[in-house]
């Protein structure tokens, strides 16, 4: 990779960065739920310089096990959190049932499935547009409820943290298909942009939180 695409891959992943800072501003007046998004988000800023300082010294041979470990992590916490913040019963039933089953889903598609010498898509590309297909059902039916109930739902930190789901889940899934093809490398700065603005809606769910939290709106343990 040309030394200026690595420069610029290293500055549009300090968007996340945005999120953080207000997270941790939000931190002492947060309950286990967003303390552990912070955590999440923090988790994410080291994979993406792990992965940085690997491109830039030219060492790709184990990329693709730090990307499948943390699509691991990544739907196991977006599973959780809609399973947390959902007020419909069926709701936290379904993403606690993805939740279960996600781990041994990952295991048969990164362990087992490149045996099968399945040609049509990667066992990477599976497991991502598959995890990412249920998200997007599963926070856009939990956005759809809180609209529907909520009197002012953009004034709840939650509403803007499934917004971000949603959106990221929607938008990259089709991206994952791509994965380990050539059209990839061509089409992956759109995986970029749609980080961003999932940092930013991050962003604002706990700038919305901390505005509200202080009002003495909001219970701790959120």
């Amino acid at each position: 990779m040309h030394i200026s695409q690595i420069t610029l891959s290293g500055l549009l992943a300090l968007p996340i960065l945005i999120p953080i800072i207000f997270g941790i501003r939000a931190f002492k007046h947060a309950g286990v739920t967003l303390r552990l998004f912070l955590f999440f988000l923090l988790i994410g800023l080291a994979v993406d310089i792990i992965m940085w300082v690997l491109i830039s010294s030219g060492t790709t041979t184990h990329l693709l096990n730090i990307f499948n470990t943390y699509s691991l992590l990544e739907a196991l916490f977006f599973f959780w959190f809609i399973w947390q913040v959902s007020e419909l019963r069926v709701l936290r039933r379904l993403a606690k049932g993805a939740w279960v089953i996600v781990l041994p889903f990952w295991l048969f598609c990164v362990v087992i499935y490149p045996y099968l010498n399945i040609d049509f898509v990667s066992g990477s590309a599976l497991f991502n547009a598959s995890y990412e297909i249920i998200g997007s059902f599963l926070a856009g039916f939990a956005l759809l409820n809180l609209i529907e109930h909520g009197e002012q739902p953009r004034s709840s930190s939650t509403f803007w943290f499934l917004t971000a789901i949603f959106f990221y889940c929607f938008s990259t899934f089709f991206l994952m298909t791509l994965l380990e093809t050539f059209l990839a490398i061509r089409v992956w700065f759109l995986n970029n942009i749609f980080n961003n603005i999932t940092y930013l809606l991050y962003a604002v769910g706990f700038w919305v939180f901390l505005r509200v939290r202080l009002k003495g709106t909001i219970p701790i343990s959120y």
